[in-house]
């Protein structure tokens, strides 16, 4: 695609190189679609939450649990699964307005702290457990 000059795909790796990637970058960008077969994967995407928690903008799409997991329009700016128009506005939008990404940046890891912390997610599962118990 011509893009070797201004991409680097560095294929599976360690954690500790994603999260130094993660630091390196200005915004994060994941968007997905589901499989043919119809899997979604579901759940919330880990790389994503790790994106929101150290204060990048995100880029993906309304796919699974995706919208649940960031704060649209707050923390991340959501596309139709395949539609890479929409994609390419949200980059350029960011890429035009440097000065939100700050402000992007701070909403993900709010979101992240006062939504996917320890203790919240402890609450959540023994509330799970408990409705199970007691029903």
């Amino acid at each position: 695609m011509g893009l070797s000059s201004s991409v680097d795909l560095l294929g599976y790796q360690p954690h500790s190189v994603f999260i130094k990637e993660l630091y390196d970058a200005q915004i994060f960008l994941q968007p997905s679609i589901t499989a043919q077969d119809g899997d979604t994967e579901g759940g919330a995407p880990v790389s994503i939450l790790e994106a929101q928690a150290t204060g990048l903008p995100v880029v993906s799409s309304y796919h699974a649990d995706i919208p649940e997991a960031v704060v649209e329009g707050e923390s991340a700016l959501l596309a139709p699964e395949k539609d890479v128009d929409v994609l390419e506005r949200h980059l350029n939008y960011l890429i035009e307005q440097q000065d939100i990404w700050k402000i992007m940046g701070l909403a993900g890891r709010k979101h992240i702290e006062e939504d996917y912390s320890i203790k919240k997610q402890v609450a959540k599962l023994e509330d799970i457990y408990d409705s199970i118990i007691y029903s």
